[in-house]
């Protein structure tokens, strides 16, 4: 298998949530990788990412904005778990409680639709690695 680099070094592990969507772990480090191509809007804004994009790439670092994403797009929560990216026993309300430590903007009483205006396709990956 060719060697994926990401934002945070070479990656040790590779899983794919869904399409054009992976979670990678490196020695040090890791994160969701999205593929452009799925967003409807320009999330480095929206989202106050810390990690600017990366290549074809937008990279939701580990420590704070993945749950971000997860936050807004909660079906991917069981994907990630199914793909062994996220343990087993991982709940929305732990993501939410994180959420409210790095991104609390997402949490508003009125929440702003504008802020989880993303596409995630919904097939799931086929494949040998699926």
């Amino acid at each position: 298998m060719k060697a994926l680099f990401t934002p945070w070094g070479r990656a040790d592990g590779v899983y794919n949530i869904a399409p054009g969507v992976i979670g990678v772990t490196t020695p040090g480090h890791g994160g969701i990788l999205v593929d452009k191509s799925i967003f409807l809007l320009d999330i480095r804004l929206r989202y106050g990412l810390f990690t600017p994009p990366y290549g074809t790439i937008v990279p939701f670092e580990e420590d704070a904005d993945e749950a971000a994403l997860i936050h807004c797009h909660p079906d991917l929560l069981a994907r990630a778990i199914r793909a062994g990216y996220f343990a087993e026993g991982l709940t929305i309300e732990r993501v939410t409680e994180s959420v409210a430590r790095s991104h609390p903007h997402l949490l508003a009483p009125e929440p702003r639709p504008e802020l989880c205006n993303v596409h995630v396709p919904t097939v799931e990956p086929k494949g040998p690695d699926a």
